[in-house]
């Protein structure tokens, strides 16, 4: 018997048959699993500075979307009183704003694989500052719903595309806790607007604010974000076929509709507590002070919920915070107190703090990798479609009854959420 050797082969011979035994070229294959590590490295495993420098950017980037969130309702006396207007039409605010946030968020898969998470936060960036520039000079009221327009288109675009970006380079625990800055920007608005109520400033003169992060923002986009590439990024079919293995998941559907009916329940609280607080007998400076704590609370809730919850259930913890969180609403409706509401509105802010996020984890926690980029701005569409049906409706029933019916509608909200948070199964 003879016996070849080739690089790719032995070949044993003998007077009846030939045996042939492929084995595979070791070190081209190692150097094509060390090439490929690398680029799955340089994808998903930034260096800790690159890292840090995403996670900061992402930061400012919520920041500047909970400004844009609770400064319509903070502002919401003031722009009647500018502009002359009813409860009714109040609601075009509250629905260019959110409503412009959720078309954005449901095109900002498309927009991401078409252009790369680089430019897509770059004209997001534009966009939003453009729409705070606009306010900032008090215009026509037709102009104030075009740049509320505006800056909800912006900051859906930001936020899906910064939440892609969270989702794929950091952990739940992580998501939460930047997450958070989301809150601060949210409790940042309503102090600066009481203490321009306050001091009798001009209340336009705000906006200025919510410009200059966008600025900062969009100078910064495309360096931070330079190289950073989603899976699959620029593939044809990508995102159409994406979309349809994710809506296909029951899991999915659970989570859009948690996360609509998150998204009611922040909204309405955001927008329009301090109307009730007013309708309450209490000063404009005060119950803007009200919500901030709110909002406050939710910060904190947040920043502390990973550590503080870090051995109880996922499913445990829900329940209860929502538990809760219920029954203060119940306390700053039955308990004509201001001290009492004050503080039950900064722990109701703590306990829901938690919940948004874990809202979204419903979903993005439990799909593939490669699908989280596409899931992420959908849950997101979600949310805000619930923050902009949800406000616009309210506003019709706030006409009719007044805004006295606030806490009964979020109780109301709140035990919807109990019944399906119960439902999440666990992860896989």
């Amino acid at each position: 018997m003879t016996v070849d050797y080739s690089k790719h082969s032995v070949q044993a011979s003998n007077s009846d048959s030939t045996v042939k035994v492929f084995f595979p070229d070791t070190e081209t294959t190692s150097n094509l699993s060390v090439e490929k590590n690398k680029t799955v490295n340089k994808e998903y495993e930034p260096s800790h500075t690159n890292w840090a420098i995403k996670i900061v950017f992402i930061c400012l980037a919520f920041a500047a979307i909970g400004i844009n969130d609770s400064a319509t309702g903070s502002n919401l006396h003031n722009i009647q009183d500018r502009y002359s207007i009813t409860f009714n039409q109040t609601s075009f605010l509250f629905l260019s704003n959110a409503g412009g946030y959720a078309i954005s968020s449901l095109c900002t898969c498309h927009i991401m694989f078409l252009l790369g998470v680089r430019i897509t936060i770059f004209f997001s960036a534009i966009i939003y500052t453009a729409g705070a520039l606009m306010m900032a000079f008090a215009p026509p009221f037709p102009v104030v719903v075009v740049s509320l327009f505006q800056q909800g288109i912006g900051s859906g675009f930001l936020d899906g595309a910064a939440t892609s970006v969270l989702a794929l380079i950091a952990s739940s625990d992580v998501f939460s806790r930047v997450y958070s800055t989301f809150s601060f920007g949210s409790m940042i608005a309503p102090f600066i607007i009481g203490a321009f109520s306050q001091h009798n400033l001009t209340w336009h003169y705000f906006y200025f604010l919510p410009m200059s992060m966008g600025v900062v923002l969009l100078s910064g986009a495309l360096f931070v974000f330079k190289g950073f590439t989603l899976p699959n990024e620029r593939k044809a079919g990508t995102v159409n076929g994406g979309l349809k293995s994710v809506l296909s998941k029951p899991i999915s559907c659970l989570a859009l509709v948690l996360a609509f009916l998150t998204g009611s329940h922040q909204f309405i609280n955001s927008q329009w507590s301090p109307s009730y607080f007013l309708y309450q007998g209490y000063e404009e400076d005060v119950s803007t002070y009200i919500v901030a704590g709110f909002w406050g609370g939710v910060a904190i809730g947040r920043l502390v919920g990973p550590t503080v919850f870090k051995k109880v259930h996922e499913k445990i913890r829900n329940l209860s915070l929502l538990i809760v969180t219920t029954a203060l609403i119940g306390v700053i409706w039955g308990v004509d107190n201001l001290a009492v509401r004050a503080v039950c509105m900064g722990l109701s802010g703590l306990c829901w703090g938690p919940l948004n996020p874990a809202a979204m984890d419903v979903g993005i926690a439990r799909v593939p990798q490669h699908e989280k980029p596409i899931i992420s701005p959908i849950i997101i569409f979600s949310v805000l479609m619930g923050g902009s049906l949800s406000p616009f409706t309210f506003s019709f029933a706030a006409d009719a009854f007044t805004a006295k019916i606030l806490p009964g509608v979020l109780v109301v909200l709140a035990g919807v959420q109990l019944v399906l948070f119960a439902i999440v199964p666990r992860k896989s």
